[in-house]
């Protein structure tokens, strides 16, 4: 009994990996089964609202891929209706990575308030298709300054910045590289982590048979 319980914790602890998850603004949580729920994977608003100054803020991701299409979105009322503050760009590399200037002051919208509420939703294309989604509801505010955020990238990471038609894309419409998704190479996308699981798995068994 030890022995599948250590088995399944390894197998999903591998399929967590293959997502991504929000660090910084603080994450409404991990539901990792419904990431590809739009628009916040399936969790809904926290009373637990991160405070951020008018201006410049870092947002903090954990890549479990080793290629993603990213894309950073703002709503002020509904995630429903979030528009991008930071457009759809492709990141190659997996672990921490941060993006330590996104910009947002709400004033530009002709919002003089002291505070404002917002959610903050990251989205990255999906796991193979559609979007995998996550939010962070924030509290904007003229005298706060940024507090607890560990921004900082462990890997090389490479960026990659999408022209022509993909720059127009949501990271939910996207693949990696920055063409539209379709029904080929979505079913490539399929086929790479069938591949991916298929070696973790036998892996995982090999370890739990010599045991």
């Amino acid at each position: 009994m030890k022995g599948n319980s250590i088995l399944l914790l390894l197998v999903m602890a591998i399929f967590v990996m293959g997502h991504f998850h929000l660090l910084y603004p603080i994450s409404r949580g991990d539901n990792v089964d419904k990431m590809n729920t739009f628009p916040c994977g399936g969790l809904s608003e926290s009373t637990n609202r991160t405070k951020l100054p008018y201006g410049n803020f870092p947002v903090s991701v954990r890549l479990g891929h080793s290629s993603s299409a990213m894309e950073v979105l703002i709503s002020l009322d509904y995630p429903e209706d979030a528009f991008p503050i930071i457009s759809t760009f492709g990141v190659k590399g997996q672990g921490q990575f941060c993006l330590p200037d996104v910009e947002f002051d709400p004033r530009k919208m002709g919002i003089d308030k002291e505070s404002v509420n917002a959610t903050i939703m990251v989205q990255t294309n999906g796991d193979p298709d559609g979007g995998l989604y996550a939010c962070a509801d924030v509290e904007f505010a003229k005298d706060t300054k940024v507090m607890g955020a560990d921004c900082r990238n462990n890997t090389k990471f490479e960026i990659v910045t999408f022209k022509g038609e993909g720059e127009k894309l949501h990271a939910n419409e996207s693949t990696p590289d920055g063409y539209k998704q379709t029904h080929d190479n979505k079913n490539d996308a399929g086929k790479t982590d069938l591949l991916n699981w298929g070696i973790s798995y036998i892996l995982v068994l090999a370890w739990y048979f010599c045991m």
